[in-house]
């Protein structure tokens, strides 16, 4: 059987820069990161925004090779500043076994 491997540090790496690549933008930090065992990283950026202001955003992207998946959220501010409620719900967030679900 031929199988291709999953690469985490290329899946972060292609969806991070391809969001900053999207929006035009120009990154203003980067970490590295783990959320419930998942590989991660987070990257803020800067971008031309709607209303004559710069688009503030903090992306998170986590990653697993098994299964192979990956996991995108972004918080976006529009009017030029960092958005103080940002680091609260990204901090929220849970993956795998953590996740909430209602019946």
């Amino acid at each position: 059987a031929n199988t291709v491997k999953f690469d985490v540090n290329e899946a972060m790496d292609r969806a991070l820069h391809g969001w900053v690549a999207r929006w035009k933008g120009r990154v203003i930090a980067q970490k590295t990161m783990t959320l419930d065992g998942f590989q991660g990283r987070e990257v803020q950026f800067t971008a031309s925004g709607p209303y004559a202001k710069p688009l503030r955003a903090t992306a998170r992207v986590f990653a697993s090779s098994k299964p192979p998946s990956s996991y995108l959220v972004i918080a976006l501010q529009m009017d030029g500043t960092p958005d103080a409620n940002a680091p609260k719900f990204l901090d929220s967030l849970h993956l795998g076994a953590k996740v909430e679900t209602k019946p």
